[in-house]
């Protein structure tokens, strides 16, 4: 371009292009910064600048997770108490049926005073274990069969509408609640009818509470069934949101250094034809001695 300032001619080469290339080459160069952080972090979300609004559905979600990964501990729990209570009661279940079974053999009329005396001595052990059960049973050093509980689980993540809570009720499992008014001596006597009423009664009533415990319990399980699937929903919501894309980074990284080759390679090539035009024209210094 020629211009005329003050009686002499000047020349001036305007070019927007370098300015372009190199506008380029910064933009290539932070696109494989940018990817290459991504690749080695895994995140596409490194920072609250790169998706504000995506950082904020994941920070909601992982939130989410967080509440159900401590209701899941929770049900774990409870379920383990379940398991120790239901062991317990078992436990009881098999020592009332042995004593029937001593109570039915006592009430034959036949045997001898010594096998009556026998029958009695394990009797009074077997009744004995009953009340050592129902006081040692406990989970967390919360006694579990020594008196009557009600257990509360909290499973819930704390959404309007879920079933935040269950509860487990417990009664009592001293030998005095099952076969109250039988003792060694009535149970190893000849006619013990009643007392073998009794511990037919008493065996029902343990079934019943294994069955009542069986209930929460399986309930407990289905809930952690659900938890988790819930878990992993919302992890895979989460991770498609916050995770890099790593084949797509990878080829982001290949085309930025594609632009930046090709932008070095037009900066160089447009200084050596801005060197090749300016010496088309004489200096100053040059035009003066001439």
């Amino acid at each position: 371009m020629r211009a005329r300032r003050g009686g002499n001619e000047m020349f001036r080469i305007n070019s927007n292009l370098s300015g372009t290339l190199v506008a380029s080459l910064n933009q290539a160069t932070s696109t494989a910064t940018s990817s290459i952080e991504r690749i080695s972090t895994g995140l596409r979300i490194n920072r609250a600048v790169d998706d504000p609004a995506g950082l904020g559905v994941s920070t909601k979600l992982r939130s989410m997770i967080s509440a159900l990964g401590q209701a899941n501990q929770n049900a774990e729990t409870a379920t383990s108490l379940t398991q120790t209570a239901d062991s317990g009661l078992e436990s009881i279940g098999s020592i009332l049926t042995a004593l029937d079974e001593l109570a039915v053999e006592a009430a034959d009329t036949t045997i001898d005073a010594s096998t009556r005396s026998g029958i009695a001595s394990e009797a009074d052990a077997l009744i004995s274990e009953i009340d050592r059960i129902a006081a040692a049973t406990s989970f967390g050093g919360t006694s579990l069969l020594a008196a009557s509980s009600n257990l509360t689980f909290f499973i819930g993540d704390g959404t309007a509408g879920s079933d935040d809570e269950i509860s487990l009720t417990l009664s009592n499992a001293a030998a005095s609640q099952f076969i109250d008014g039988v003792t060694s001596t009535n149970l190893a006597a000849s006619g013990n009818t009643a007392v073998i009423t009794s511990l037919d009664l008493g065996i029902t009533s343990v079934s019943l509470q294994r069955s009542g415990v069986g209930a929460v319990q399986s309930r407990l399980e289905a809930i952690q069934t659900d938890i988790g699937t819930k878990i992993l929903n919302l992890q895979g919501a989460d991770s498609a949101i916050r995770d890099a894309d790593i084949a797509f980074e990878a080829s982001a990284i290949v085309r930025a250094q594609i632009l930046t080759q090709t932008s070095v390679f037009g900066i160089a090539q447009l200084a050596k034809l801005n060197q090749n035009v300016l010496a088309l024209f004489p200096t100053g210094a040059s035009r003066r001695s001439a």
